[in-house]
């Protein structure tokens, strides 16, 4: 008779890991849906609008999204990393104290909204677009908690499906303002419209009905992880947002715009995808928070395939980034090009952090996590303000570029305590092969004529990657592409991916 104490472990990591990989295919899914309609719209908003309204909107957008990090102090990330089933009046418990907050911070944004449009020298329409979009935080009571709910069951079908749906109302939405002469308002109405359709799908799907409790019992050891949980988050937040902290005061929100469009083109490359990974892996590893031999697998393999979709995009974007923005995005957008090339070399490094601190999380290291997230955070400040003052505000993208190789470094110390990651394999390699890429687009790219001459250009460097890797790797990329093709179609053909507890 077998041990049960061996076929327990792997019993729990199979049903994990399959969940999880249903939930990246159907993530991933969503973003192939997504990602042309949101590609098409950047593009769209880049010809029709201003820098100007593109860095006004990126402004108001980090106040209110600061707002959103202190809503429930890490909460939900607490509720999903915890073993046991969290009960109803937890669950309510959480809703009562996002209400307090929010109806606090909404009207303290309609009272300070004078004063922020002040400190950056905007107009006055700005304090009606930051009233505006508080709305967001009003909206999205309704689907906070439903969201975690369904994230703790890895049900991430029903999740991506709810996310098709509020993304392409976003990017309809804004792009149909956009050309009947809305301006900046074409954001904000979007990003209201988005919401509202995210929020009423979640509650609906969750099964959950809103009800007031305190439980203080819970609110204590919630918040003993969910505020350190939430203060990196925060952390996070302060870091990726220099530009409308430091460029806007400094350089006015055309720069800003500047630099969040380079940051969203590359993001559309990347981190959508890194992002991605690491949200479903998130609940999943804190499932195997207790198989750590089980874990450093699939942390492997995780930090594997994220370099293998990520580097052929964002090598060949940045190959061709001239000729992109001259055919694509109009020539107005021309001096984001320095900007877009040192936050290509940031995305890469988030390629190993995003996951990275994921994985600290899911094992509830959090002290760790947040010690590394405010150390990054802190370099990256002082970097931004040495340099802008030479460089302008393309010095917040090069210190975006240089502060991440400390956390890069850092993390894989700690990852490889925990599981033994081979870096040539699922590190070196992919990025050699995007080298040799870039490279080869680049050169190719001299004779690009038009946008379809672009466009073939783009597609033969993406077709060329798994070309590259296959001489690299030989049979062995083969060979690994067949199994992992095999598990994927294992898991899809799989009925449930919510999870039922151990």
């Amino acid at each position: 008779m077998a041990d049960p104490n061996v076929e327990r472990p792997l019993h729990i990591f199979i049903s994990v890991r399959d969940r999880t990989v249903k939930g990246v295919v159907a993530m991933f899914l969503r973003q192939f849906v997504v990602m042309p309609v949101g590609l098409l719209a950047t593009i769209v908003l880049a010809r029709l609008l201003h820098p100007d309204d593109f860095g006004i909107y990126a402004i108001a957008n980090f106040w209110i999204y600061l707002i959103i990090g202190f809503r429930d102090l890490g909460f939900g990330a607490a509720l999903i990393q915890q073993r046991a089933e969290p009960a109803r009046e937890e669950w309510n418990t959480m809703f009562t104290f996002q209400c307090a907050v929010v109806f606090i911070t909404v009207v303290g944004l309609y009272v300070l909204a004078p004063s922020l449009a002040h400190s950056y020298r905007l107009d006055p329409r700005m304090v009606w677009v930051i009233r505006g979009l508080s709305l967001i935080l009003l909206i999205g009571l309704l689907g906070s908690v439903p969201n975690v709910m369904l994230e703790r069951r890895l049900a991430y079908e029903t999740i991506a499906r709810i996310e098709v749906a509020a993304m392409l109302t976003f990017h309809l939405s804004a792009v149909g303002l956009a050309l009947l002469g809305f301006g900046v308002w074409s954001f904000i109405d979007a990003a209201i419209a988005s919401e509202t359709l995210r929020a009423l799908l979640l509650f609906r799907r969750s099964g959950w009905r809103p009800g007031f409790a305190w439980k203080g019992v819970f609110l204590k050891s919630a918040l003993r992880f969910g505020s350190l949980y939430q203060l990196g988050g925060l952390t996070s937040l302060l870091r990726d947002n220099i530009a409308p902290l430091l460029a806007g005061p400094l350089f006015g929100p055309t720069a800003v715009g500047y630099l969040k469009w380079a940051e969203r083109t590359t993001y559309l490359t990347s981190q959508v995808f890194t992002q991605i990974a690491t949200r479903v892996s998130f609940p999943s590893l804190s499932r195997l928070q207790d198989h750590r031999e089980e874990m450093g697998r699939a942390v492997e393999k995780m930090l594997r395939y994220l370099m293998l979709t990520t580097t052929p995009a964002l090598a060949v974007a940045a190959a061709l980034i001239p000729w992109i923005i001259h055919f694509v995005f109009t020539d107005k957008w021309q001096p984001a090009i320095i900007a877009y090339y040192w936050l290509t070399l940031r995305m890469m490094g988030g390629n190993i952090t995003t996951p990275f601190i994921g994985v600290l999380n899911a094992l509830g290291r959090v002290t760790a996590s947040l010690r590394i997230l405010m150390v990054w955070t802190g370099i990256d400040w002082i970097l931004a303000l040495a340099l802008t003052p030479l460089l302008g505000f393309n010095g917040v993208a090069v210190a975006y570029a240089i502060g991440v190789v400390v956390p890069v470094v850092w993390l894989l110390g700690q990852i490889r305590a925990i599981a033994r990651l081979d870096l040539r394999y699922t590190v070196g390699r992919p990025l050699l092969a995007g080298l040799i890429v870039g490279a080869a687009a680049r050169m190719v790219g001299r004779g690009i004529t038009d946008l379809l001459s672009l466009i073939v250009v783009a597609l033969l460097g993406l077709f060329l990657y798994p070309l590259v890797m296959a001489m690299i790797e030989g049979h062995r990329f083969l060979g690994e592409l067949r199994r992992e093709a095999q598990l994927v179609k294992r898991a899809i053909s799989s009925k449930s991916t919510e999870w039922e507890g151990p």
